[in-house]
């Protein structure tokens, strides 16, 4: 990081940082790159964040991480069966949930896309996600390392609509696509394609997905992924990410902007 011998005397929380990341006058690229990478020193450092905190339960199932191990393999090997994605998804969601003792009923995967749909996803760097209809509050429980205002039972995050599907289609690039557009360059482009742009909750379990499969959670990097499918405020929200899990939620992208680190997500239906 090029800000890592940066002594930071006053440190600020990470939602401080977020605030000034969202703050009218740090808008340039430049503000927003140091911002993201002091938030990143403090995290590498693991400097313990004063904030608020969401109280996390213990784990009481460990068996069940075999299963989720299992489940993980399974789908490497055989990424493009309904079976495999069922299985690995079903077993994901029921292990975050149960194994931190979560009394929130696991929901039930179906993929409902054939092989040979999920082939072709897969040649066109997609992957499906399923829809799960968690609130935002529950996902910040199953997923505690977010550690994000958006997740916590206030989250003042709306989406603009709900998928009327099981499960949706999303870009697996780990930095954010479609870079260097405006927010309208991205409507008009997601519209021809009969496509959406995507939901936080998507970002989140599509991101969860990336992480155990890949490595990397979405816009570990330096990209940050402009989400049309969600607001807070009436402003287009955007996320990021960092090694540890952290999620970055703001809206402090010009609608008008457009740089080679700010890019777009969609989401897409099984087709007709």
């Amino acid at each position: 990081m090029p800000y890592s011998c940066v002594n930071i005397s006053n440190i600020m929380t990470m939602e401080a940082l977020n605030r000034a990341r969202m703050h009218s006058e740090n808008q340039d690229p430049t503000k927003q790159r140091a911002i993201k990478d002091a938030m990143a020193l403090l995290v590498e450092a693991k400097v313990t964040d004063p904030g608020q905190k969401t109280e996390v339960p213990l784990v009481v199932e460990q068996p069940s991480l075999n299963l989720l191990d299992q489940a993980v393999n399974e789908f490497k090997d055989n990424p493009h069966t309904p079976e495999s994605v069922n299985r690995f998804w079903q077993t994901f969601l029921e292990t975050s949930i149960k194994s931190r003792g979560l009394d929130i009923p696991v929901p039930i995967v179906s993929c409902d896309r054939t092989q040979e749909e999920l082939e072709a996803l897969g040649k066109e760097g997609k992957m499906w996600v399923p829809e799960t209809k968690l609130t935002y509050s529950q996902l910040g429980k199953i997923f505690p390392e977010t550690k994000s205002y958006a997740l916590r039972e206030d989250s003042p995050i709306k989406d603009e609509y709900e998928q009327d599907a099981k499960g949706v289609d999303v870009e697996v690039s780990i930095e954010s696509p479609n870079r260097e557009t405006t927010e309208n360059d991205l409507r008009e482009l997601f519209k021809s394609q009969n496509r959406k742009g995507m939901r936080l909750s998507t970002y989140i379990l599509a991101s969860q997905e990336s992480k155990l499969l890949a490595g990397q959670y979405f816009d570990e990097g330096d990209t940050w992924s402009r989400l049309l499918g969600s607001r807070d405020g009436g402003h287009v929200v955007d996320a990021g990410s960092y090694v540890d899990g952290f999620l970055v939620v703001g809206w402090s992208l010009d609608p008008r902007g457009h740089d080679s680190d700010w890019g777009r997500r969609s989401e897409g239906v099984k087709k007709a």
